[in-house]
């Protein structure tokens, strides 16, 4: 018999809550987390993450009032495609991380929409680890995915309100 040991993905969650103003800046940030590839039995593999599905914990309707919504890593874009389906958003995407290294992810987007007076809440979780798909580059192996000791899969909440309304007059 032999043993093998897959790679593993272990998820952290990164930021803290903070507060927009919708219309001040295009894409607003909505989560950040941190994928690292941790290094098992000694052995050097190489990860890609596939794909990453959110669900908001909170008010904000992820479909109806957000556009644009993607995964950055390094300040590029590194998602390929977010299908949103109401406080549901599924990102693809074709990210390595080395061996040993981690990812630091932002969840970006326009605000299109402010549902609530108070401003909308969002609070993306990831519920299953399933919902990180993560896989060995060589074998194509699924790795296993874990969490960083004293961390979350809830990121951090976001409140994001209706900027201020600026009227200009036109000289002619």
């Amino acid at each position: 018999t032999t043993t093998y040991q897959v790679a593993n993905a272990e998820f952290e969650k990164l930021g803290s809550a903070l507060t927009h103003r919708a219309g001040g800046t295009s894409m607003l940030e909505l989560g950040q987390f941190r994928i690292s590839n941790v290094n098992v039995a000694n052995q050097e593999k190489d990860i890609l993450v596939k794909s990453i599905k959110f669900r908001n914990a909170l008010d904000g309707d992820v479909a109806a009032s957000l556009a644009n919504v993607g995964l950055y890593r390094n300040w590029i874009k590194v998602s390929t495609n977010a299908i949103m389906n109401g406080k549901d958003v599924t990102f693809t995407l074709n990210d390595t991380i080395r061996a040993s290294e981690n990812g630091l992810y932002y969840i970006k987007g326009e605000v299109i929409n402010v549902d609530q007076t108070a401003g909308d809440n969002y609070q993306f979780q990831l519920r299953n680890t399933e919902d990180l798909n993560v896989i060995e580059s060589s074998t194509l192996f699924r790795s296993t995915v874990s969490l960083k000791l004293g961390s979350s899969y809830t990121l951090a909440a976001y409140l994001v309100q209706w900027g201020d309304v600026t009227f200009t007059r036109d000289s002619t």
